[in-house]
């Protein structure tokens, strides 16, 4: 660590160093050779090789970036397209799984309508019998199914089965209706 520590001090020195003795360094050396400059500066506009050949690597440089920016963004333009193109695909596909959830929903409302319709004729029926035949019908079918016709079925009619159903389908409606369930 200490030793990176005065490599780096070293480093930071010579750097204002050489900011500091650069300019009159600088000066120096192009006051001395400003005859040298004008001659290698009229020999590379008339040689071959010279300065045209540096700014025509630059320009060859500059015409391959140009080239490569140019394959990038029609890259990249095709990337969008075809983002665009998906993002559409899903538009589409999210416009048809909701039009299905819709209809699902409503033929599970249509069902549930004709399951409570036909729940509400047969409680009808179970009203128009005598109590203790409603009561022996009611007896055999499941407890689940009893107990929901009886939370189905008007006050009077209850009260009038109860004597005559199986007591602990009775005893267990009682408890789900006295702690809200």
């Amino acid at each position: 660590m200490m030793k990176r520590l005065t490599i780096t001090i070293a480093s930071v020195a010579l750097v204002l160093l050489g900011c500091w003795a650069l300019p009159s360094l600088f000066e120096r050396f192009t006051a001395g050779n400003a005859a040298v400059q004008t001659l290698d500066d009229a020999e590379a506009f008339t040689s071959p090789g010279g300065g045209a050949g540096k700014a025509s690597d630059e320009a060859q440089g500059l015409e391959i970036k140009r080239q490569q920016l140019a394959e990038k963004e029609a890259a990249f333009n095709a990337k969008e397209r075809e983002l665009n193109a998906l993002s559409a695909r899903m538009d589409q596909r999210i416009k048809e799984i909701n039009a299905a959830k819709a209809e699902l929903q409503k033929a599970s409302a249509e069902k549930k309508k004709e399951q409570d319709e036909r729940f509400t004729k047969i409680l009808k029926v179970y009203n128009a019998l005598k109590p203790d035949e409603a009561a022996g019908l009611i007896n055999k079918l499941d407890q689940k199914l009893a107990i929901a016709m009886l939370n189905h079925m008007n006050q009077r009619t209850a009260v009038k089965l109860i004597p005559y159903l199986n007591q602990p389908s009775v005893l267990k409606w009682t408890r789900e209706n006295l702690l809200g369930r």
